[in-house]
């Protein structure tokens, strides 16, 4: 739902309006980093699936040919080096990406799930169940599964995500229960960011990767479903073309490998360090 259809503040069903102003504010905050920006949370991790997915087919591919030893398949010793360490690369650099901690530091932009994560630990005072439930103008209290239907569903499971994020139960629900700090402790404890590169890559693995991807999914869905109630977040996202086209042809045709041969000889490197003075 977006901002502009919520019933004004007056009209909410909670006894703290200010509370509930700030709480609008960062609730559109923190959708803004999981789901709606651009560079989003959500965003990220669905090219950081994507990715994996994209050359998990190859490496199958790669499989494949090595498995069956066909006499006209065969791939190139070093371009398949440089997508192995290239890929490996790209996707520490998404998961330190989606783990960076800075989220007040002006110079890195960058929107991360610790970011999120941090800011909602450091608002907890505005995090109550009234919020919780209300934000949107859902009534505290009083709705029906019959009078109600879909709506009740919806409330009827708000009240139990907050009975369990406050450690509170049926018989003892309070409009100002809070959200317990436990679970942010919990989210930052499954931050994978702290992946390490290492010599041409050889620390990491693709279960290690695996590992990162499933923190971050489950992390960020926990953020989106249930801290926000607005729905998971990853997948693998469904191409609208053939993502395979072209993978069964040739890179190049046989006669025109001497052009690379010549490219390869020609490329201009070895008199970059003959002129060694800066020109001032």
């Amino acid at each position: 739902m977006n901002d502009q259809k919520y019933i004004d503040i007056c009209g909410c069903d909670v006894e703290d309006k200010e509370s509930l102003a700030l709480f609008r504010l960062k609730r559109k905050e923190w959708k803004r980093c999981l789901i709606d920006d651009n560079h989003s949370v959500s965003k990220q991790i669905l090219h950081l699936l994507w990715n994996d997915t994209v050359f998990r087919a190859f490496n199958e591919a790669r499989r494949l040919s090595m498995e069956k030893r066909y006499d006209d398949v065969g791939l190139n010793g070093p371009l398949v080096n440089l997508l192995d360490e290239g890929f490996v690369a790209l996707q520490v650099m998404a998961i330190r990406r989606l783990t960076d901690p800075n989220f007040y530091d002006p110079n890195k932009a960058v929107i991360s799930l610790l970011r999120v994560i941090d800011d909602i630990g450091e608002n907890l005072h505005i995090f109550t169940r009234e919020n919780y439930i209300c934000f949107d103008g859902t009534s505290y209290e009083g709705l029906s599964h019959e009078k109600d239907g879909i709506n009740w569903l919806h409330w009827d499971r708000k009240h139990k995500n907050f009975d369990r994020l406050s450690g509170a139960s049926i018989s003892n629900r309070s409009r100002h229960d809070k959200l317990d700090k436990k679970f942010i402790s919990s989210l930052r404890s499954d931050n994978p960011g702290k992946i390490k590169l290492t010599d041409r890559q050889k620390g990491i693995t693709l279960n290690k990767l695996d590992e990162a991807y499933k923190a971050i999914v489950k992390s960020g869905s926990f953020l989106g479903a249930v801290i926000l109630y607005e729905h998971s977040l990853g997948g693998i996202p469904v191409p609208q073309y053939d993502q395979f086209k072209n993978l069964d042809k040739a890179a190049i045709k046989a006669e025109d490998l001497s052009v690379l041969s010549t490219f390869w000889r020609d490329k201009e490197v070895s008199s970059w360090d003959q002129e060694l003075w800066p020109d001032f």
